[in-house]
């Protein structure tokens, strides 16, 4: 036992209680909320707004798959590279991650960036850490500490407040409340780690967008692209906001992936003469995107270095928007 036990045995409960509600919310996040997590999930207050009597366990896997499989697709990878597409760098940083603390996924998932995986790796972490604790074992305890403190710099940390923000337009009130809880987790971790905004700086920009006003030629598919891409657009549009945007101003969107129904949409709105209006309101998307940002940053200033990117990025493509608005009408 380390010589000031007392102080030791409160580190390592600290950090087991950090380990397993990781473990809760990273369960939750790859399978939703199934009737052996309901006890689990049902005991913490954030989480109220489950239903805790004749609990529709197929409604809630129904749930889970429309907000994850088809609006909100939790991984880093789609929120922080500019391809938009699953896998790639980000996927590959993420596997060097776990593979250098010996944690492993599932050897049939190919996308370890998933954000159940990212928070049950920073469960294992806190795990090791609390074992490290209880053996006396201090340097491998400070070990386990550094790490957690390196992956949510350059890891979760760097997408969480998109991935939340997104969450929060759907409606789906039990993954919003899941995601709050997130965060309100997450940044209670990173001030435990000593990731104070007073004294570091974290060196986390988001990719730099194309210039869509730098060419004359520039379509209304290179607009999609842009809106689209997360850190270009400093937000992530989902099916169900493109679905509610076409309903406002009865545009039809069609069918298809993401991409192929905010073209259609956008198409449509130049041809019924309603382009203006729904960019002013794709423009308004973004303001409240970047007042969202700005209020999570007030609410944990732990975490502003890593969401002001995206607060800047969401009110720069509003202030674009503003600008593709004038040229159109313009144009008219």
């Amino acid at each position: 036992m380390p010589q000031n036990s007392t102080t030791a045995l409160s580190a390592a409960e600290t950090a087991l209680g950090r380990s397993r509600l990781y473990d809760l919310l990273g369960r939750l996040y790859q399978r939703g909320l199934t009737s052996e997590l309901l006890s689990h999930a049902a005991v913490i207050p954030q989480l109220n707004v489950i239903p805790t009597f004749d609990f529709p366990e197929d409604e809630a896997a129904a749930e889970h798959h429309a907000l994850f499989a088809f609006n909100v697709f939790p991984y880093q990878s789609l929120f922080l590279d500019p391809s938009g597409l699953l896998g790639g760098a980000e996927s590959t940083r993420i596997h060097a991650a776990y593979a250098h603390s010996g944690f492993q996924v599932d050897a049939s998932d190919a996308s370890p960036d998933h954000m159940g995986h990212e928070l049950n790796f920073l469960g294992f972490l806190c795990g090791a850490e609390a074992d490290a604790w209880t053996d006396g074992l201090p340097g491998v305890a400070e070990e386990m500490r550094q790490r957690q403190t390196a992956f949510l710099d350059t890891h979760l940390l760097r997408w969480i407040g998109s991935f939340v923000e997104a969450v929060s337009r759907q409606a789906f009130p039990f993954y919003a409340a899941l995601a709050e809880l997130t965060l309100m987790t997450v940044a209670d971790h990173a001030a435990a780690m000593g990731m104070s905004t007073t004294d570091r700086s974290p060196a986390f920009a988001l990719s730099d967008p194309l210039d869509l006003l730098e060419s004359e030629e520039t379509s209304l598919g290179d607009i999609t692209a842009y809106l689209l891409t997360p850190p270009y657009s400093g937000l992530f549009l989902t099916r169900d906001d493109i679905g509610r945007l076409g309903r406002r101003f009865d545009l039809p969107r069609g069918f298809g992936e993401r991409r192929q129904l905010l073209a259609n949409l956008l198409q449509a709105a130049v041809t019924y003469d309603q382009f203006p209006p729904v960019c002013t309101e794709l423009a308004a998307e973004c303001t409240q995107a970047s007042q969202r940002y700005a209020t999570m940053a007030e609410e944990h200033p732990v975490l502003a270095p890593w969401l002001v990117p995206w607060m800047e990025r969401s009110r720069e493509t509003a202030a674009l928007m503003e600008v593709v608005i004038r040229e159109a009408e313009r144009l008219s």
